[in-house]
């Protein structure tokens, strides 16, 4: 597993980033960042934040919990939930909602909605990969 200063270095080269730029987005000194990223110093907590906001990643990646680099915000989970209780409500108002040529008890519409759920969220991180990159 890689080391929360290989993840810089890597997430600072994607970006095509050099030392001195992070730094004077973090508001340091390339040598503090060079440090951090050959793991001779630990960053703070706050600096750890400010490295996951400029890189658009969790914290969690940087600190080797994880591999998925994007998760999903408050926000994003806000969007998804507002977007099933609409897709709810139209099923809801339409009395005719078949599957199989059979209308669909209020059991299956829920089974339904979880599997939605589970799949808007997964194309919410999908859309945040592919526009990260």
């Amino acid at each position: 597993m890689k080391t929360l200063g290989e993840r810089l270095k890597d997430l600072r080269k994607e970006k095509g980033y050099t030392l001195e730029q992070v730094a004077q987005k973090l508001n340091t000194t390339k040598v503090t960042i060079s440090r951090y990223e050959n793991n001779l110093r630990e960053p703070k907590r706050e600096t750890i934040s400010q490295f996951a906001k400029l890189f658009n990643v969790s914290t969690d990646y940087l600190h080797g919990h994880t591999n998925d680099k994007f998760t999903l915000t408050k926000q994003d989970k806000i969007d998804i939930k507002n977007s099933l209780e609409k897709i709810k409500c139209d099923l809801s108002t339409d009395e005719t909602i078949l599957f199989d040529g059979e209308p669909m008890c209020k059991e299956a519409i829920e089974s339904l909605l979880t599997a939605m759920e589970v799949g808007l969220s997964l194309v919410k991180q999908k859309q945040k990969r592919d526009n990260n990159i």
